[in-house]
């Protein structure tokens, strides 16, 4: 047993590492099937010796069914998109091999925060060192359009680090303050609170990476999970306490952008607030990207134009000087799969919602192990995070985000089969007492 609890620390870790370092796999190294070959090798080991299916996971071959019968049906296939079909699935297939206790996935879960932790650091160092970092790491940026990429982040004030998608950067970043927040929150004694110390640092390279979406994200989820822990508890002034704290925080935050608007550190947001109080839009051409998903899906209602082919629309059609997506997931997946392929993808995003919301309940009970509460809540930010993000960003078409959103898809569903199965167990036990009864009678 503990062989093969190994073999599916290591896969997923392994998985991990892609997706923390696919910057690595895309623009330095440049060869998709080395990256695809390293995801299968994990694959591979985690279904050696009779894998155990977690039929919970299951569900998400709907996911890839329309990815492919959107292809076929609109002839979209290509290299680019073949290759994302088979990461796409080689990922869900990690989901459907991952049977296990949920223990395991602590490895995973401390392997994302140290991911995490180690991209803001990166960051603090681009923002210190900018012309050295620049001038040291940008030659190696050969590929894949990786090195436009990071020139026109960096021209606009974005700092990355390593990873010329800021968008990852930050997500990776919150990803590691949640998982430090939440082991603080559940701690008693305040020696271990400390991590909130490292939590709090790590604002500053959020704040570096200039992406207001995932900072409102991480704010906004964090407050709920937050106040309902409290309110599990029944801690009341403790919710009044979030509360105000947080509104003084926020509106100390907005004064000093808008007093301060040639710092760094705030930018983009600064960027923000002029805009708005100028009357310019502040959707960043959002509402003509949807404007055109929406004609598009009106032209294609049953079967869309084919997967990811909504980026080559905006530059053939739509006059847009580079490729852009929706930054609505949901929508996206409408435009780009019809009525048919819509609902096949949104119905294990669907159902694990369902479960997240099952497992986040009984995570609240003050009879779950620490540990196991930890992992579970850190599972939950992640789905609740990764659903609102997608609302205006684009993390299921992001092989990062969706790894990550996967790994949390494998601790939700072995936390539900395990309830189910106490559920099923104490049925059972119910019933035959009740026969035994009725026999006696």
């Amino acid at each position: 047993m503990k062989r093969e609890h190994l073999k599916i620390r290591f896969s997923i870790c392994l998985l991990l590492f892609i997706g923390g370092f696919l910057w690595l796999f895309d623009g330095v190294i440049g060869w998709k099937r080395f990256t695809f070959l390293v995801a299968l090798a994990g694959g591979l080991i985690l279904c050696a010796k009779k894998p155990k299916i977690s039929r919970n996971s299951v569900v998400w071959l709907c996911y890839s069914f329309a990815i492919i019968m959107s292809l076929i049906l609109n002839r979209a296939i290509t290299n680019w998109t073949i290759y994302m079909f088979l990461m796409y699935s080689l990922i869900i297939m990690y989901a459907i091999l991952a049977d296990c206790d949920v223990s395991v996935f602590k490895a995973g879960v401390i392997f994302l925060v140290g991911t995490g932790i180690f991209n803001a650091v990166m960051v603090m160092v681009h923002f210190l060192f900018k012309g050295e970092f620049n001038a040291a790491y940008f030659p190696f940026l050969k590929y894949q359009g990786s090195l436009d990429t990071a020139e026109y982040y960096y021209g606009r004030g974005y700092y990355f680090g390593f990873n010329y998608k800021p968008h990852e950067v930050a997500g990776l970043i919150v990803f590691a303050m949640a998982g430090l927040l939440i082991w603080g929150l559940i701690q008693t004694e305040y020696r271990k609170k400390l991590v909130y110390i490292v939590a709090a640092c790590m604002v500053i390279p959020l704040l570096l990476t200039g992406k207001k979406g995932v900072t409102a994200c991480f704010i906004c989820v964090a407050m709920i999970m937050l106040l309902i822990w409290y309110a599990s508890k029944k801690q009341w002034v403790k919710i009044g306490a979030a509360i105000g704290i947080a509104t003084v925080l926020m509106s100390i935050a907005v004064c000093y952008i808008i007093t301060h608007l040639d710092n760094p550190l705030f930018s983009r947001f600064a960027d923000f607030f002029t805009n708005l109080a100028s009357g310019q839009s502040v959707d960043a051409g959002r509402g003509d990207l949807r404007s055109a998903a929406w004609q598009l899906w009106a032209e294609n209602k049953f079967f869309g134009v084919g997967w990811f082919q909504f980026n080559g629309y905006t530059v053939s059609r739509f006059g847009f000087a580079r490729t852009h997506s929706v930054n609505l997931d949901y929508l996206q997946f409408l435009c780009e799969t019809g009525i048919f392929g819509f609902a096949l993808m949104m119905t294990p995003i669907i159902v694990m919602f369902r479960r997240t919301v099952l497992v986040w309940k009984n995570a609240l009970k003050d009879t779950v192990e620490r540990q196991e509460q930890w992992i579970h809540l850190f599972a939950v930010f992640i789905q609740l995070y990764t659903m609102l993000y997608a609302f205006i960003e684009v993390p299921f078409y992001d092989i990062m985000y969706f790894i990550v959103y996967m790994f949390s898809c494998m601790i939700i569903n072995n936390e539900y089969k395990g309830k189910r199965k106490i559920s099923e167990t104490l049925r059972g036990f119910c019933n035959s007492m009740k026969a035994k009864s009725s026999k006696q009678k």
